[in-house]
């Protein structure tokens, strides 16, 4: 299910965890809403500007609760802090269900509503 269809980022992502390339502010526009078998949301989301991990070009993500109890979709309340994943090397992820096995987890962030906030977090001013 593609849920943005329009230019305007639907949040942005950054990272006060992280130092490297995960802290830096961007833009993302979520294309797909897929569950786990509790039911809890996780968004597919592309971003702008794609990030490095590990020495390759991150366009596309899978964001999901970090809390128990967290809302990604359709209601959240901001900053929602998040783990970000990417699909293991040779798995095939399935659009269906989230399958944490066939993921790795690569950082941890928060979706922000406005840019500058997530400026603010990776320029080290806090919230």
């Amino acid at each position: 299910m593609v849920t943005n269809q329009s230019n305007r980022p639907d949040f942005y992502l950054s990272s006060a965890e992280h130092r490297g390339d995960w802290a830096k502010p961007r833009a993302a526009y979520v294309e797909r809403v897929i569950r786990d078998r509790q039911g809890v949301a996780h968004l597919w989301i592309r971003l702008d500007p794609p990030a490095q991990n590990a020495g390759a070009t991150v366009e596309r993500v899978v964001v999901g609760p970090h809390f128990e109890g967290s809302s990604l979709w359709p209601n959240r309340r901001f900053p929602v802090p998040v783990y970000l994943y990417l699909p293991k090397a040779g798995k095939r992820p399935t659009d269906e269900v989230f399958e944490p096995a066939d993921y790795d987890l690569v950082a941890w962030g928060e979706l922000y509503e406005e840019r500058r906030d997530a400026e603010r977090v990776a320029t080290g001013q806090g919230e």
